[in-house]
């Protein structure tokens, strides 16, 4: 979703940053209904101030290479053009990398953790000040995602907070080019498959074979229900142990089952943040740049380089991206700004 101040992801691209520096993100709170007057009430003087609240997106760079050997004999022997193919396959990595690594940075729960924000299984009363402690209350079999737990965390996001305003739902686009106000739900699979056996959802989530929206790409549209546009994340890649599934918790839950982390994205629940890539002129490059949308600094670039006298080629790519779950403490309380974390069982 492209940003507009009210969307889920907020997407920028800076040229005067580049690898390790911060980029700062700014977003305003709502007004108080304190702050209206009716009737002949005077207005000038009573206005609250405008609370600009900023959160910082470290940007660093990320690299990834491909080898392509023997590359006229492999070419004649298959008659696949290999430099274009491992273009494409680098493309569909950075892709990739950038959806896996903006997923770890909204599962985040070192900070903007409070209980407005996190449900912990169907019951609230799972709650507890420590994270691990909340995850071991959630059962096997009373904790299944249900309609009813999607529901609870709307509910967090509309009408609780600690120190700044609920939530606002994100600003979404139809296929038919209306937009709409929506939350958008993201389930773990294994939540999916739950929800999916919720006795209700026959009857009460709509759209389910013909989506409206097509919020996020690559991932299954469950249905909508209750203004939540429901998706199931999207298999983007295969989890290992150096970079596992930020969406799996395993056997953190009661008797060591695994939890499975669900989101409920409001408006401006996180940002991704491009830096500009610079490469050091080097002739025996090819270089392919990808240019940004607003101020051609250059997003990302596919590099070629040639070797053993013609035979073999290796390709890189290179981006200098940052991901950051937006949270507000200028309460003085870490608080999300725009997600909900719930969680249910994943056995």
């Amino acid at each position: 979703m492209r940003p507009n101040g009210m969307n889920s992801i907020i997407i920028t691209d800076k040229v005067s940053l580049g690898d390790g520096t911060k980029y700062k993100i700014n977003f305003t709170d709502e007004v108080s209904m304190d702050s209206w007057r009716t009737g002949d009430a005077r207005v000038s003087g009573t206005g609250e101030n405008l609370r600009l609240t900023t959160d910082e997106v470290a940007i660093a760079r990320e690299r990834v290479a491909i080898q392509v050997t023997n590359i006229t004999e492999s070419a004649l022997r298959t008659g696949v053009n290999l430099p274009e193919t491992a273009k494409r396959r680098l493309m569909r990595a950075a892709a990739s990398r950038v959806a896996y690594r903006l997923l770890g940075a909204l599962c985040d729960v070192t900070s903007g953790r409070t209980r407005p924000r996190y449900l912990y299984g169907a019951d609230d009363a799972n709650w507890n000040a420590t994270h691990a402690t909340a995850l071991a209350n959630v059962d096997e079999t009373d904790d299944k995602c249900s309609l009813a737990m999607l529901s609870a965390a709307k509910y967090k996001a509309q009408n609780e907070a600690t120190g700044r305003t609920f939530m606002s739902p994100a600003t979404v686009e139809a296929k038919d080019n209306t937009t709409a106000e929506k939350f958008v739900v993201l389930l773990h699979p294994k939540a999916a498959r739950d929800i999916r056996k919720d006795p209700d959802f026959k009857n009460l989530v709509n759209y389910k074979d013909k989506p409206v929206f097509n919020v996020i790409n690559g991932g299954f549209f469950i249905g909508e229900y209750d203004d939540m546009l429901i998706y199931e994340r999207p298999s983007f890649y295969k989890p290992t142990t150096d970079n596992p599934d930020p969406m799996t918790i395993t056997g953190a839950g009661a008797n060591g089952i695994d939890v499975a982390h669900n989101l409920l994205f409001g408006a401006n629940a996180a940002a991704l943040a491009y830096g500009d890539v610079k490469l050091a002129d080097d002739s025996s490059l090819k270089t392919m740049m990808t240019t940004a949308d607003t101020d051609g600094s250059v997003r990302m670039a596919i590099t070629t380089e040639v070797g053993d006298h013609g035979a073999n080629s290796e390709m890189a790519v290179t981006m200098v991206p940052g991901y950051r779950k937006l949270v507000d403490d200028s309460s003085g309380t870490a608080e999300d700004v725009g997600v909900v974390h719930f969680f249910s069982s994943a056995k």
